[in-house]
C-alpha cells in the first residue's frame, strides 16, 4: 500500500478522488475510497516495540500529514469544486468573453485545482476534524 506525499498528492486526488464528475452513488463510493486509503496509509509504517521515541514522532506526524491532506481533497471535491463547477456552468458572459473550447474542456481540472487551493489557503475548521477523525 503507498501512502500519500505532499508531491503525489494531485495525482492521488485524480486518480482516486476525480473519477466521476456526476454527483450520485458514485461520490460515495469515492468517499469510502479515499477513506480506505487514509486509514491504511496511517497503518503502513510499524510503531512496534522496536521503534525509538524518534520514529514513533516521524511516523505521527507523518500519519497526520497524510490525513491533513486526504482531508483538504475531499472538502475540495465535495464542497468547493461543485459550486465552482456551477458558476462556470452558468456563465452567460458575451460571445468575446464567452469561455473558449479549451476553457470548456479543461475547466473540470481548473477547477480541481481551484477547489484545492482555496482549502488549503482557508483553513477550514471542517478539514481539522475530518483529518483528526481520519487518524483513528
Amino acid at each position: 500500500m503507498s501512502t500519500i506525499d505532499g508531491s503525489s498528492a494531485l495525482t492521488f486526488f485524480d486518480t482516486v478522488v476525480r473519477p466521476s464528475v456526476v454527483l450520485g452513488t458514485g461520490d460515495q463510493r469515492e468517499f469510502q475510497d479515499v477513506l480506505g486509503v487514509a486509514r491504511a496509509s496511517s497503518r503502513t509504517a510499524p510503531a512496534g516495540a522496536d521503534a525509538t521515541e524518534e520514529e514513533r514522532a516521524a511516523i505521527d506526524e507523518q500519519r497526520a500529514k497524510e490525513s491533513r491532506e486526504a482531508a483538504e481533497m475531499m472538502i475540495a471535491r465535495l464542497f468547493i469544486e461543485p459550486v465552482l463547477a456551477s458558476a462556470r456552468e452558468h456563465s452567460q458572459a458575451a460571445p468575446p468573453f464567452a469561455p473558449t473550447d479549451a476553457e470548456k474542456q479543461f475547466g473540470a481540472l481548473t477547477d480541481a485545482k481551484l477547489a484545492l487551493n482555496v482549502v488549503k489557503a482557508a483553513r477550514l475548521p471542517i478539514v481539522d476534524r475530518l483529518a483528526r477523525d481520519l487518524l483513528l
